[in-house]
């Protein structure tokens, strides 16, 4: 496995994106990843940003939400299925300040419990530029950071409910391939934008453009960072996303779990008979013994 991640690093260095001669910056969430200060010096050369040229906000789907046909998750560390039940009937809250206290509590219950998203994560990442000047977006790569098998101990839970289709368009990941590389597919946009289907793409201050990244994986659980590979005046640079806190991403197969379907209206747990489509992660789901 430490090969994989080593022979990684070493393509994501060859990859075609130069990297000479500028500094490789990290954030998270909601952060703000500096200034583009690009006058040049005095005879003509570009300067060397002192911080990258974009900022950046990233949202991450909710799991959870069975009216997005979310995945629900894996709990490596399992909790009994009553305790489960209790925090996920806390959905019903209602008023702002419930939502919020609600959110709170399962954020402290999948914490300690270490639930990832199964199967597949959504992450919107908005980008733009820094300034009016033009920034161009070269790529997004993914940096693994761990690989490891899905304990045999876990359990995967999902909520029943659908509100409706979620074929949206999205940049996929097949976290199980020796590389993982972003594949444009196509597909619908709520607000009827032309989707960004590849790059280079420019973005401005005033004029962002918003990827959606769809990791996915049918064995292991991984996490994972994405590196935006950008170019702004001459410089050219590289700037890590993780999640909110800063933590690396993290999906896990719901395949070597102990699989349930749940029901929030009656309460009743259901051993899951349907899986994701591996070659359509957004798809209609497939009988979980077919190959």
């Amino acid at each position: 496995m430490k090969s994989r991640i080593a022979l990684l690093a070493i393509l994501a260095l060859f990859s075609g994106v130069p990297l000479l001669g500028c500094s490789t910056n990290q954030c998270s969430e909601n952060s703000t990843c500096g200034n583009h200060n690009n006058t040049g010096h005095d005879d003509g050369t570009p300067s060397v940003p002192s911080g990258p040229p974009i900022v950046f906000t990233v949202l991450e789907h909710d799991a959870w939400d069975a009216c997005d046909e979310g995945p629900g998750k894996v709990f490596l560390t399992a909790p009994t299925l009553p305790d489960i039940a209790k925090h996920l009937n806390a959905m019903g809250a209602r008023t702002a300040d419930q939502r919020a206290a609600y959110e709170k509590q399962l954020a402290a219950f999948d914490q300690k419990y270490h639930a990832v998203p199964a199967d597949r994560t959504g992450i919107d990442l908005t980008i733009r530029g820094s300034s009016a000047s033009a920034v161009t977006i070269q790529g997004i790569t993914v940096s693994l950071i761990d690989v490891k098998p899905t304990p045999t101990t876990s359990v995967r839970v999902t909520v029943d409910g659908a509100c409706g289709g979620s074929a949206y368009s999205s940049f996929q990941v097949d976290l199980d391939k020796q590389v993982p590389k972003l594949v444009f597919k196509s597909g619908q946009d709520a607000d009827g934008r032309k989707r960004v289907q590849g790059f280079p793409v420019q973005v401005t201050q005033s004029d962002p453009e918003i990827f959606t990244v769809l990791p996915f994986a049918t064995a292991d659980v991984y996490t994972f960072r994405l590196v935006v590979h950008w170019s702004a005046g001459g410089a050219l640079g590289t700037t890590t996303v993780s999640e909110n806190g800063g933590g690396p991403f993290a999906v896990a197969s719901g395949s070597g779990a102990h699989q349930y379907d749940y029901q929030p209206q009656n309460g009743v747990f259901s051993p899951q008979t349907m899986k994701m489509n591996p070659s359509d992660p957004l798809g209609q789901l497939v009988p979980i013994n077919s190959r």
